[in-house]
């Protein structure tokens, strides 16, 4: 059984791309924090809308993670915990809710929300990641 996961970016500046994610046809359940788009440059940009293949992965840093795969000119794009936009090379964080840190944009309790989310994966060898903007 594969998930489908959907991330709906709903704003971008210099800050960070922000958005929601959750499973498709429920209510957003995480908040998003992402790179600005810079053009799909690898570690400074967020990763083109699209629908991507989630992969576990095994980090050297952050451990088991899971993987957003077959991302066009781009590898190793992670979903782990992360506050600001800053901490992210082209990666994804989770977070409860949006707050601010050091006077910037941040996910709040990320370590718990990427915990929720390995949760809900556990067991399964893949799953789908659909990227857009929100309408």
């Amino acid at each position: 059984m594969s998930l489908l996961w959907r991330l709906a970016r709903v704003q971008t500046g210099p800050e960070g791309t922000f958005g929601v994610m959750g499973l498709a046809e429920e209510p957003p359940r995480w908040v998003t924090l992402e790179r600005p788009w810079k053009n799909n440059e690898p570690f400074i940009s967020c990763i083109p809308d699209g629908t991507y293949v989630l992969r576990p992965h095994e980090s050297v840093k952050f451990g088991r993670v899971w993987c957003v795969d077959q991302v066009p000119n781009r590898t190793a794009i992670l979903i782990h915990p992360a506050n600001l936009a800053t901490e992210l090379e082209g990666c994804i964080a989770l977070g409860e809710c949006y707050g601010s840190l050091q006077e910037h944009p941040a996910v709040v309790n990320s370590r718990q929300a990427v915990t929720e989310f390995h949760s809900m994966l556990a067991g399964l060898s893949d799953a789908t990641l659909q990227i857009r903007w929100a309408l």
